[in-house]
């Protein structure tokens, strides 16, 4: 089976090295937030549960050149849709296009739609829908006139992961904050730190990482509801996943926010999301930090939604933690700071603002 998985952007090629390290090693890199991977079937449910970066795991149905409707029509109805929408189980057709010739959004997915309830019931496109059924995705991806038939088997994205009560302000995706921790290196003897923790999501990936908890153990996926899945593909996972989580080693994680019902909140998200024990939390002004060494992600106010009027003070403190140490580590941020060492750079988006990722070297 061919399958597409989409990602935040940027972060392709580290969900690349993810699915090596889950014994998926012939994946391609499509774009800086898709991946192609050749799998068999168990692989639904291995990704969707023990992915930390994926949003969503697609299966390719089919693929053809759809220059026109008709052309469209003909290789939707190749598929055997049986095999994943249930008898009156309701479906949904969204479509994306992209330089190609077929351009309204609402003609693919009406064509889309009539197309498929024709393949279901014949010539009657007269069906019954249960509408107490969780709905079928299908999406159709117009690329230069190459069609991809895709099939959500996630449901909603992976980067809900469901543990956060409240996130504050500009919160940064569950998915994206746990490649960052990825991406900074960190070796688990170090020291990790968010020095400006917020609702603690970066210190609650980086504990899940540490102690190797698959951040899907609890939810319903839309691969449960198709026609033919065998389910003991998703209990063989999730059981080896649960054998798999780490309690002997020790890990330090640490956290701090100058607000301090920010702090209160952080805490309950890191408790449901089985990791409070693991997280050390302060309330705790910048300026008034230690400096000793850590590996360091942080996502500090960086003024696209937010305003404080001491973003200056806040990066001149980063500048006094950072400079002639041997910390290094990530910082999430947009405003126009120039450190006077040399960073990394990296731009990336967090939902609609355009943010850059620094990284600090050794």
């Amino acid at each position: 089976m061919q399958y597409i998985i989409s990602c935040p952007g940027w972060c392709s090629q580290l969900l690349k090295n993810e699915l090596k390290v889950l014994w998926f090693p012939l994946s391609q890199v499509l774009s800086p937030s898709t991946v192609q991977l050749e799998a068999d079937e168990s692989a639904i449910a291995k990704i969707n549960v023990r992915s930390r970066i994926a949003n969503k795991v697609f299966i390719i149905l089919a693929e053809g050149i759809a220059p026109t409707f008709d052309r469209l029509f003909d290789i939707i109805q190749r598929v055997d849709r049986k095999k994943y929408i249930k008898e009156k189980q309701p479906f949904i057709v969204n479509a994306r296009t992209h330089n190609s010739q077929l351009t309204s959004i609402p003609s693919l997915q009406s064509t889309g739609k009539k197309a498929i309830s024709q393949k279901l019931m014949g010539n009657d496109e007269r069906r019954e829908e249960d509408n107490t059924v969780v709905p079928v995705e299908i999406v159709l991806s117009l690329e230069q006139n190459n069609l991809q038939i895709l099939l959500n088997t996630t449901g909603d994205s992976l980067h809900k992961r469901g543990y956060r009560t409240h996130a504050g302000e500009a919160p940064l995706k569950e998915n994206l904050a746990a490649a960052l921790v990825l991406a900074a290196g960190r070796k688990f003897g170090d020291r990790f730190h968010d020095i400006t923790c917020w609702s603690g999501t970066i210190l609650i990936e980086a504990a899940m990482i540490a102690k190797n908890i698959a951040p899907w153990l609890k939810r319903d996926f839309a691969f449960e509801t198709f026609d033919r899945y065998s389910h003991d593909h998703l209990n063989l996972v999730k059981k080896k996943a649960m054998e798999a989580i780490i309690t002997s080693r020790h890990h330090t994680i640490i956290g701090s926010d100058i607000d301090e019902k920010m702090i209160e909140i952080a805490k309950k998200n890191a408790e449901n999301a089985w990791v409070g024990e693991y997280i050390e939390f302060s309330v705790q002004d910048l300026t008034t930090l230690p400096e000793t060494e850590w590996c360091f992600v942080s996502n500090p106010p960086y003024g696209e939604r937010l305003q404080p009027e001491n973003l200056k003070t806040i990066y001149d403190t980063f500048e006094k933690l950072f400079h002639g140490t041997r910390n290094y580590g990530w910082i999430i941020t947009s405003y126009e700071w120039q450190p006077k060492w040399h960073w990394d750079t990296k731009s990336f988006y967090n939902g609609p603002d355009k943010v850059i990722f620094r990284k600090k070297k050794l």
